[in-house]
């Protein structure tokens, strides 16, 4: 039997070796997502002196709530992954919030600011990875709830 439980104790399926490799590598990601945030919110008028006219105006019409958005989906994503690593089942539930907010915030930067003509076809690319990782990260922390190895 893989997993027992009882009320004082639960115990979890062995993880093969490549998942926490997984869990590790997408908290690495995670984690420069949240530099990229930190880097955004802490802009310094000298870095965006080097900015094109059309990259500072974007950057600046950019809402904050859209920005709020982006620090919830980054958090997340760092939390999310930290629970996978500590092999807890709630890493599906954060990583799925951290998905929704993901979208929420290319949406708006996408499709209303519409940015990809503002920087140009290959500023899809990043996002793309992104959002591709974050659907990785749902399926995966859902295959690990199934597999018994999150508890």
């Amino acid at each position: 039997m893989d997993t027992v439980s009882n009320p004082l104790k639960t115990i979890k399926a062995k993880a093969p070796l490549w998942f926490y490799f997984v869990a590790t590598l997408s908290l690495l990601w995670n984690i420069m997502g949240l530099m990229a945030f930190v880097i955004q919110m802490t802009m310094t008028p000298d870095a965006l002196a080097q900015m094109s006219p059309d990259q500072i105006k974007l950057y600046e019409t950019t809402p904050a709530f859209v920005d709020a958005i982006f620090g919830f989906a980054v958090v997340s994503g760092v939390l999310g992954c930290l629970l996978l690593l500590l092999r807890k089942s709630l890493a599906y539930k954060v990583l799925v919030a951290s998905l929704i907010a993901v979208l929420l915030q290319m949406s708006y930067v996408f499709c209303i600011q519409q940015a990809a003509v503002v920087l140009g076809a290959d500023a899809l690319i990043m996002p793309s990875v992104v959002v591709i990782w974050g659907l990785f990260l749902v399926w995966f922390s859902q295959l690990s709830i199934t597999k018994q190895w999150l508890a």
